[in-house]
C-alpha cells in the first residue's frame, strides 16, 4: 500500500490520467486527527474539487485533512477526458462536459476569470457553431462565448487540486467506496467497495459529490434524503463516441463541415439519435508533441436513444451478465449505433449521395454515462428546495454534505458546471462557518 498527497496531476502530466490503480493512506495516516476534523470527499468531479478547493484556500483550522476518493483514473467526473494511445497516434477526447457557457452569476464569472487569468487552465473556445434542423437548413448560433479546460477539460478539476496540493490533502483514484456512519461511533467510516471490503479510514465529515453514490451511504437519515433526490430527479444518460480521422483525405471531406460544435434541433433527420457533434480538436491546447494529431470528434446521443440502447442491452444480458461485460456491451453498441448516423449526418450537410462518403476512422471507441443529465422529475413537484437555498445539503447533525450541480436552482447553474462549482464553494463556506 502505498501513500500520496496531492500535486500528483502536474508532475504526472497535464490530465492527471495515468495514476496507478487504488492510491490510498496508510493506516496510520487514515486514524482520526486530533488537532481538526478529518473530511472524506467521495467524488472528484467539478463539485467535489471545487469544494475540496474552497475550504483549503481558507485555511479553517476546522479541517486538518481533507481525503477526496474516486472511481476514475483522475479528477474530472462528468467534466473528464479521456487519452487513448493508438498504433503510435495519441488521441485525447472531452467525452463528457463539452464547453462552460456564459456565466449567470457573478460569483462564477469570477472563479472563471481567476481560471483564465492566473493558471491558464481555461480559454475561449473561438469555433463556430451552429444548430443542424431539417431539410439541412443550419443556423449559427449568437456569439455567447464558450469556455474549455485548457488542454483538456479535465484540467480544471486538476488545476483546483493543485492549486491547495500540500499535505493536508491525498487522492485516491481507480476504485468505488462506500461510506457507513453507526449509531456506536461519532466517526463516519470508509470501505473500498469490493470483495475485500479495504477498511480505508475513519472520518468526522462526509461529502457526498457524486449523486450516484448516495445509495452507497449506509445512514439512515442520508437514506432518507437518497430518496428524495431520487423522486425530484431523475437521471438521463448519454452515450458518446468518440472518434478520429488520420488520413488525409478523410481530413479533407471533413473539413468541409461548417461547424466546431452543433446542436441537432428536433426536425434533422438523425436528431431522434444524435443531440451534439463537436471537433475536439478544434478546441485551444489540443496540441501533443508540437503538433496536432488528427482530427477528434465527439459525438452525444440523445438520452432516449442511450436510454433504449442500455435497456436493451441489459436485458439481453439478464442475470449472466456482470456489470463489465454490460458496460463493455453498451460502449461497443454506441460505436455501431451513432456512428452510421454521424456518416449520414454529414453526407446530408455536404449534399452528398447516401451512402457515398466512404471514410475510414482512425481509432473509435464508445463511452456510457449513466447519469449525464440531472433533470427535475415530472413525477414530482418541482419546487422542493433539497439545499434549503444554500446550493449544497448539509446536515451537521450527522455531519454530512451533499454538493453538486444538481442542488442548484436554473437562475445558478443548475445541471451546469456553473452549478457544481457553487455547490462546492458553498458548502466549503456553510463548513467553515460551524
Amino acid at each position: 500500500m502505498r501513500s500520496f498527497g496531492c500535486g500528483l496531476f502536474r508532475r504526472l502530466g497535464s490530465f492527471g490520467l495515468t495514476l496507478p490503480g487504488l492510491l490510498v493512506l496508510s493506516a496510520s495516516a487514515s486514524s482520526v486527527s486530533q488537532g481538526g476534523s478529518r473530511i472524506a470527499v467521495i467524488g472528484a468531479g467539478v463539485a467535489g474539487c471545487a469544494f475540496t478547493n474552497a475550504l483549503l484556500l481558507k485555511g479553517s483550522p476546522l479541517c486538518s485533512k481533507v481525503h477526496v476518493f474516486d472511481g476514475g483514473r483522475g479528477p474530472g467526473g462528468r467534466s473528464s477526458t479521456r487519452k487513448h494511445k493508438h498504433h503510435g497516434s495519441e488521441y485525447v477526447f472531452d467525452h463528457g462536459a463539452q464547453y462552460i457557457g456564459e456565466p449567470k452569476t457573478s460569483e462564477f464569472e469570477a472563479i472563471l476569470s481567476k481560471w483564465r487569468a492566473e493558471n491558464g487552465c481555461v480559454e475561449e473556445w473561438k469555433g463556430s457553431f451552429g444548430v443542424i434542423g431539417g431539410d439541412n437548413n443550419t443556423q449559427s448560433q449568437k456569439e455567447a462565448p464558450r469556455y474549455v479546460g485548457k488542454p483538456a477539460m479535465s484540467s480544471i478539476c486538476s488545476y483546483m487540486l493543485d492549486e491547495v496540493a500540500s499535505t493536508n490533502l491525498v487522492c485516491s483514484f481507480g476504485a468505488q467506496v462506500r461510506a457507513v456512519k453507526r449509531a456506536s461511533s461519532p466517526y463516519w467510516e470508509v470501505y473500498e467497495d469490493g470483495p475485500n471490503n479495504k477498511f480505508l479510514g475513519e472520518f468526522d465529515w462526509l461529502v457526498s459529490a457524486d449523486k450516484a453514490n448516495l445509495k452507497d451511504i449506509d445512514n439512515s437519515d442520508v437514506q432518507v434524503f437518497a430518496d428524495k433526490v431520487a423522486k425530484h430527479f431523475e437521471n438521463k444518460p448519454c452515450l458518446a463516441l468518440m472518434v478520429a480521422f488520420h488520413e488525409k483525405d478523410s481530413e479533407q471531406i471533413l473539413s468541409k463541415f461548417q461547424f466546431d460544435g452543433a446542436l441537432l434541433d428536433k426536425k434533422c433527420a438523425q436528431a431522434d439519435k444524435l443531440s451534439w457533434i463537436a471537433k475536439d480538436s478544434s478546441k485551444p491546447g489540443r496540441v501533443r508533441d508540437g503538433k496536432k494529431k488528427g482530427s477528434c470528434y465527439v459525438l452525444h446521443s440523445t438520452p432516449e436513444y442511450a436510454k433504449e440502447i442500455i435497456t436493451d442491452i441489459t436485458q439481453s444480458w439478464g442475470a449472466e451478465g456482470s456489470p463489465k461485460d454490460v458496460r463493455e456491451a453498451i460502449a461497443k453498441a454506441a460505436e455501431e449505433l451513432l456512428y452510421s448516423p454521424f456518416l449520414d449526418l454529414i453526407e446530408d450537410q455536404l449534399a452528398m449521395k447516401r451512402g457515398s462518403l466512404q471514410i475510414k476512422p482512425s481509432f473509435i471507441k464508445g463511452h456510457r454515462w449513466g447519469a449525464a443529465f440531472p433533470s427535475p422529475s415530472t413525477k414530482a413537484e418541482l419546487d422542493v428546495d433539497l439545499a434549503d437555498g444554500r446550493g449544497a445539503h448539509v446536515d451537521s447533525s450527522i455531519n454530512f454534505i451533499a454538493v453538486g450541480d444538481y442542488l442548484c436552482t436554473k437562475d445558478r447553474g443548475f445541471a451546469r458546471i456553473e452549478g457544481a462549482t457553487l455547490s462546492g464553494v458553498a458548502a466549503a463556506n456553510a463548513l467553515a462557518g460551524i
